[in-house]
Order: C-alpha cells, then sequence, then structure tokens
C-alpha cells in the first residue's frame, strides 16, 4: 500500500502498522527498520516506542531501550505515551540497579 499511495497522509500509519506486524511475525530487523523511519515522521512517537519495546523485549536490551523512550521524552513532549513512558523508564532504571 505505501508504494501505491505514496502520497497519502497515511503514509506513517501504513509504517506503523507494517512494522508492528513484522514484529509479530518475528521479523525484528525488518520491524527495526520500518520503526526507525517511523521516528521521523507524524507518529515519531510510536517509532521511538517501538524500537524502545523491541530493544528492550526483543533484544533483551534495557540501556537501548531507554535511549529510545527518552526521545520521547525529549522530542514529544505533548505525547500521550509521556507519562507512561516516564513511568516506565523508572522501573527500568530501578530493575537495572536491583540486578548491578
Amino acid at each position: 500500500i505505501r508504494q501505491v499511495f505514496p502520497a497519502t497522509g497515511l503514509g506513517p500509519y501504513f509504517l506503523w502498522q507494517e512494522a508492528t506486524l513484522r514484529r509479530s511475525l518475528g521479523q525484528r530487523n525488518q520491524a527495526r527498520e520500518l520503526a526507525q523511519a517511523l521516528t521521523g515522521t507524524t507518529l515519531g512517537d510510536q517509532g521511538w516506542y517501538l524500537l524502545g519495546s523491541l530493544y528492550e523485549v526483543e533484544d533483551g536490551n534495557p540501556a537501548r531501550a531507554r535511549e529510545a523512550y527518552f526521545h520521547i521524552l525529549n522530542e514529544f513532549p505533548r505525547s500521550l505515551l509521556y507519562e507512561p513512558v516516564r513511568v516506565h523508564i523508572r522501573s527500568l532504571t530501578t530493575s537495572s540497579e536491583r540486578s548491578s
């Protein structure tokens, strides 16, 4: 759909859909590439969230996940994801401190 209708305003939504679909199919690298592309769109906060989630859950890398999540706090202060991400970052930090 993205190739057939490149000028549509729904492009970021299509990217998000494809990224989440590829993640659910276990295609992590493709999902990561699409999420990265999404970060430069109107759904950038969701792109960063998806990247953070991929780093955290799929890769087991909470440090990289925090970096991705911090982009939401720094670049998207009005995002609906802002507060849940802020709380989640604190839980990641607390968890990593306990395991050290």
